[in-house]
């Protein structure tokens, strides 16, 4: 493949396949391994490429099946036990710069930028309590907004199929958070133990994500409360999760294309 193809293939695909890896995985530093992957993958096999589907969606194909391999590599153990006990190590801690931005109210919108941005983290990373049939469904159509008909080629299955698998994992994300997640209601008994610690352990670049998103005018996007008063409040807040930023250049040194 010449370059300039494949760095036309990487300047349209490449954001969407780190947001397929990272939402799939739950982890940046794998995500950007896959994205590496992915189009190493491509390069070395484009010539096999028969044009029975559309190239994106053989790129797609090759992006999630890299990512499901890895995300079979992160145990149960590393999503239960480690992570709960890291969670412990902040569970009565505030790091310095929160406790900063309480006491100074310029800066204590940030707060509020914070608590959204943990709580959007919190109630992604519950996914996991899906199959991963269900899960890969769900994010596929609810998070990244791939088509049924894209899903169908990617996952080979039917529309009936990811339709049933959509329902359920509906249904099981709702009857958790109802009886399961204090973001809901404080009532219930919380399964992340330390919010802020949850937050903090699953995405440890989060405090400067948001110093980041935050501007002079303070006028941040709010995200909408999520009450579910029908099984489909659940899909609209899924549906409202930004797509991360990728820097394709780090990806075209790796693959040695010339600027």
């Amino acid at each position: 493949m010449e370059n300039k193809n494949l760095t036309r293939l990487i300047d349209k695909y490449s954001t969407k396949v780190y947001n397929l890896a990272y939402r799939i995985t739950g982890n940046k530093c794998d995500a950007e391994d896959i994205v590496q992957d992915t189009f190493l993958d491509v390069y070395n096999n484009i010539d096999k490429f028969r044009g029975e589907s559309k190239v994106y969606t053989w790129i797609y194909k090759i992006a999630l099946n890299n990512s499901l391999k890895k995300k079979k590599e992160i145990t149960k153990d590393y999503i239960t036990d480690k992570l709960d006990e890291k969670i412990e190590q902040f569970a009565d801690e505030i790091p310095p710069q929160v406790r900063e931005w309480s006491n100074n109210p310029e800066k204590a919108y940030l707060i509020n930028e914070l608590v959204t941005a943990i709580r959007r983290e919190c109630m992604f990373f519950m996914t996991n309590i899906l199959t991963e049939g269900q899960r890969t469904v769900y994010i596929l159509k609810n998070v990244l907004d791939f088509s049924y008909e894209e899903i169908s080629e990617l996952l080979d299955i039917s529309k009936e199929v990811i339709k049933a698998r959509l329902n359920r994992a509906r249904k099981n994300l709702v009857d958790h958070f109802k009886n399961r997640c204090k973001w809901i209601d404080p009532n219930n008994p919380c399964t992340c133990k330390s919010r802020v610690g949850f937050g903090l352990v699953y995405d440890p670049e989060i405090l400067r994500r948001v110093e980041m998103m935050a501007d002079s005018s303070k006028a941040t996007k709010e995200y909408s409360t999520v009450i579910f008063k029908d099984d489909s409040d659940i899909d609209n807040f899924y549906k409202e999760m930004l797509p991360l930023d990728f820097d394709n250049q780090i990806l075209k040194d790796y693959l040695n294309i010339p600027q």
